[in-house]
């Protein structure tokens, strides 16, 4: 994975969380009830998969719609995102045009075009932004007033960092009210975290761009955006000052420098794996993060004591026990530093943490160890 490898998986998914549940023939847009094996069906389920992540399903749905029905521009156009996804961008490209060309309808013409401003945004290749936005036109100029070409602008624009214009893109959805506005909200709720937690580093920027932040991503703001090496000095740590013997997945992992600087002081949480991995593109559980920053917590602080602070202590969520491995973390955290909660009386411990999430929880323990 390169650099930009953080943005554009999480690029990628987002497609299709925002548009896309037209199928082909009279019914396109509609639940086909009570036909079992149609391309309207086909392509819903395929759309469904791709939303889950599940693209062998995905491919195997929208080339049975094609079975039935060759010319059914939905199918193509969900098989070039699944390509896409893929980063088989010749045959993205080639299913796109396809939907392209056998687009009957106004809007499944429009459609194509959100599509191709779909993969240009995947592909990122040079002018990627100036290609997005003339699809942009194209797709406004058939079909105005599309929530779905919105959208898409609103995430290319993100991904460039254009912040004011992604909101104001996403803000023409909510204007439009009548579909994606709960994508559309989202997205601007995402916007006001970036900018809270506001990114100090390139990779910073890139890292609070994803949704399911993982372990690599989770070092490089460690060593990028939090003052770890200060905040620590003078600690009495246990460093190596040798860089440490390279897990396999990191020789040559773009992050490499800052997953090196972080098994030199050995975090917890942060460390080698049994396996002998990294474990660099593991995604980083809410309870994982807890344990990295409880450590930092309990370093930073000068504090060794907090480790047996909640030894007999009782869990205020539901899906956490007291005699749990994570709980200590979790309760110096939630409790001592008051910077990750739950909600609705659960913590949620195995659920994943967005790259700006895990950030804004960086600020607040900053905070917490400079006394403010």
């Amino acid at each position: 994975m390169n650099g930009l490898g953080f943005t554009r998986r999480w690029g990628l998914l987002t497609v299709c969380f925002s548009l896309l549940f037209y199928a082909c023939g009279p019914r396109a847009g509609g639940y086909p009830f009570g036909e079992l094996d149609t391309p309207e069906q086909r392509v819903f389920n395929g759309f469904a998969f791709l939303r889950k992540e599940r693209l062998v399903d995905a491919q195997r749905e929208f080339e049975g719609a094609l079975h039935l029905q060759p010319k059914c521009s939905a199918a193509h156009r969900g098989m070039g995102l699944v390509y896409g996804l893929k980063r088989d961008f010749p045959r993205a490209f080639e299913a796109m045009s396809r939907a392209e060309a056998d687009a009957k309808e106004v809007l499944d013409q429009a459609l194509a075009e959100v599509g191709m401003m779909s993969l240009y945004r995947m592909e990122t290749r040079e002018g990627w932004l100036v290609l997005v936005e003339r699809r942009f036109e194209k797709a406004l100029a058939l079909s105005g007033g599309l929530a779905e070409a919105y959208l898409e602008l609103g995430l290319a624009y993100k991904q460039a960092h254009r912040y004011q214009d992604a909101e104001a893109a996403f803000t023409e959805i909510l204007k439009l009210n009548k579909t994606l506005l709960n994508e559309a909200r989202e997205e601007l709720e995402t916007l006001e975290k970036i900018e809270r937690a506001d990114p100090r580093s390139a990779v910073g920027e890139e890292v609070v761009l994803v949704k399911r932040i993982n372990r690599a991503g989770s070092a490089a703001l460690l060593a990028k955006e939090f003052p770890i090496q200060q905040l620590l000095a003078g600690i009495a740590l246990e460093r190596d000052d040798k860089p440490p013997a390279l897990p396999p997945d990191v020789l040559n992992h773009p992050m490499r420098e800052e997953i090196v600087l972080v098994l030199q002081l050995k975090i917890q949480g942060l460390g080698v794996l049994p396996d002998g991995s990294f474990g660099a593109e593991q995604y980083m559980t809410r309870a994982g993060f807890a344990t990295v920053m409880a450590d930092l917590l309990v370093k930073g602080s000068g504090n060794p004591e907090l480790k047996q602070k909640y030894a007999r202590a009782h869990s205020p969520f539901h899906d956490v026990r007291s005699n749990s491995l994570h709980f200590s973390s979790i309760m110096i955290c939630y409790d001592w530093a008051g910077i990750m909660g739950g909600w609705g009386g659960y913590f949620h411990p195995m659920e994943t943490i967005s790259g700006v999430d895990a950030l804004l929880i960086l600020r607040e323990a900053e905070k917490k160890l400079k006394g403010k």
